[in-house]
C-alpha cells in the first residue's frame, strides 16, 4: 500500500476510494463465498457504512470531514433539505440536493480513516484466511487470532491505488 501522503483528500478522490473498495470486497466475496459482511469507513472518532451517501455520512460521521466553512455550509444545506422534505414541493428539494452534491466536491476527507470489513456472521477460520490475503492491508490488520478486524487500507493509501488504477485503465484504452 502507498504511504499516507496527505492527511486530507478531496471528496471526489474519496468516491474513487469507495469504488475501489467495493471492487476489492466483491473480489474477496468471490474468493471466500462463506463471507457475509459489509464495508465501513472508520476512524477513532466513528464509522459509517460505505453504502451511505455523502449526506448520510456527513450527518452521521461529520468528524470524517475537514472542519471549515465548506463543512458548515454543507451541514446547513442538510438542515435546509430536512425542512424541505417535510413539505410536498419537489422542485426546491431537487435544487437543494443538487447544491449539496456540488458542495461535496469542495469537501475533504480524513485520509487517515480506514476502509474495513464488518462481519454479519463471525467465521474465525475465514477471518484467519482473510488476514493473509494480499488484498488486505497486512500492516493495518491485526495479525492476532483474537482480532476480527480486517482492513482493506487507509483512505490516503487507497486513493493512491485508485489513481494508479485509473491511469492504468486510461493507458489501456
Amino acid at each position: 500500500m502507498p504511504e499516507l501522503s496527505s492527511p486530507w483528500i478531496p471528496f471526489r478522490e474519496f468516491r474513487e476510494v469507495l469504488s475501489l473498495s467495493r471492487l476489492r470486497f466483491s473480489e474477496l466475496k468471490a474468493a471466500y463465498p462463506r463471507m457475509r459482511g459489509y464495508l465501513v469507513v472508520s476512524s477513532a472518532t466513528g464509522q459509517a457504512e460505505v453504502t451511505h451517501g455523502f449526506e448520510t455520512m456527513l450527518r452521521g460521521f461529520s468528524r470524517l470531514f475537514r472542519d471549515g466553512g465548506e463543512k458548515d455550509a454543507a451541514l446547513g444545506q442538510i438542515r435546509n433539505l430536512e425542512r424541505l422534505r417535510k413539505n410536498t414541493e419537489r422542485e426546491p428539494i431537487h435544487e437543494a440536493e443538487g447544491a449539496l452534491r456540488e458542495m461535496s466536491d469542495a469537501m475533504e476527507v480524513d485520509g487517515a480513516g480506514q476502509i474495513e470489513i464488518r462481519f454479519d456472521h463471525l467465521d474465525y477460520s475465514l477471518i484467519g484466511a482473510l488476514r493473509g490475503d494480499p488484498r488486505i492491508d497486512q500492516g493495518l490488520t491485526p495479525q492476532t487470532r483474537a482480532s476480527i478486524r480486517i482492513v482493506l487500507g487507509n483512505i490516503s493509501g487507497l486513493a493512491g491505488c485508485a489513481q494508479d488504477a485509473l491511469k492504468l485503465n486510461s493507458n489501456n484504452s
